[in-house]
């Protein structure tokens, strides 16, 4: 979930110059991006926006260095998972801190704490968890830094949402048909705090991982295992075999509480074809895509 002063910025992971071809070409290198962990902990009961923060350290106890390492560890696994080995993450989980006051809400505040606290750590983005909760949200990410709060602090599938945020990513919608701003069920950034999925290819295309192949009729093989899609103009179609589908995303920008940069338009059976942008898609059987102008 991301507030609305956050800024996407593009960090180690988002660059696609050393993406490789699936056909024909030898593996990227490895690209590694540093995560560093701090978990915090105020010493005294917050004084902004009481109403917001529910029974301070009463119900939630504090997330230790050790809870954060068995999440983190998950999430790592899975991010190289997703990404075919060709990205890393190398993260670091930092002592629990015990902090003088309380900033409530104050988000500026939170951030500066949160890089003082991790000022001799060298990283890529910096995760921040605390043991409260403000606004009703989860967390919240500007530029490289994720602030994490409330009972979903140790929560991987919300963990990999947030680090997608901060690699650049927004949210993935659906429109099946009805247009849902934060809904996909299939893409890591249209879900938070359910466990781990997936990324599909729009947003692996966007993190540097897959080269979509060109709008022509093709054989695709299962996205999870394989950096295999198509793209046509703003469309793009991959294959999910555990569903026995071919889904049509398309790329796209909506701004809002829930800015979405791609969305699930088709989900297609073998013998079914949408029409969109001036393409037909067909899903022939087992992967195979026919695409018509």
């Amino acid at each position: 979930m991301m507030g609305a002063i956050a800024i996407l910025v593009s960090v180690l992971l988002s660059s696609s110059a050393t993406a490789q071809s699936v056909e024909g070409s030898s593996a990227a290198a490895v690209r590694t991006a540093r995560v560093a962990v701090v978990p915090m902990r105020y010493r005294d009961p917050p004084s902004a926006s009481p109403d917001a923060i529910a029974e301070y350290n009463r119900t939630l106890p504090a997330v230790t260095q050790t809870d954060a390492q068995a999440s983190f560890a998950a999430v790592a696994a899975w991010w190289g998972a997703e990404t075919y080995g060709k990205q890393k993450l190398d993260v670091n989980v930092l002592p629990a801190v015990s902090l003088p006051g309380n900033p409530g809400c104050d988000i500026g505040r939170i951030n500066a704490d949160a890089h003082s606290a991790a000022s001799e750590a060298k990283f890529d983005v910096l995760v921040a968890i605390l043991p409260y909760s403000c606004w009703s949200s989860h967390a919240i990410t500007s530029g490289n830094t994720v602030i994490s709060w409330n009972s979903y602090t140790n929560e991987p599938g919300h963990l990999a949402h947030e680090l997608g945020h901060a690699f650049g990513l927004l949210h993935n919608a659906l429109r099946m048909p009805e247009y849902v701003p934060y809904g996909s069920s299939v893409d890591q950034m249209g879900r938070v705090g359910s466990g781990l999925v997936h990324f599909l290819s729009d947003h692996k295309e966007r993190l540097g991982v897959l080269v979509p192949k060109p709008c022509a009729t093709a054989t695709l093989r299962s996205i999870y295992k394989y950096p295999d899609a198509i793209r046509c103009g703003a469309y793009i179609a991959d294959y999910l075999d555990d569903w026995g589908q071919v889904w049509i995303h398309q790329r796209e920008s909506v701004s809002g509480k829930y800015s979405s940069d791609t969305t699930d338009v088709a989900k297609l059976s073998p013998g079914q074809s949408y029409n969109a942008g001036g393409y037909t898609f067909t899903h022939v059987t087992g992967g195979k895509v026919l695409i018509t102008r």
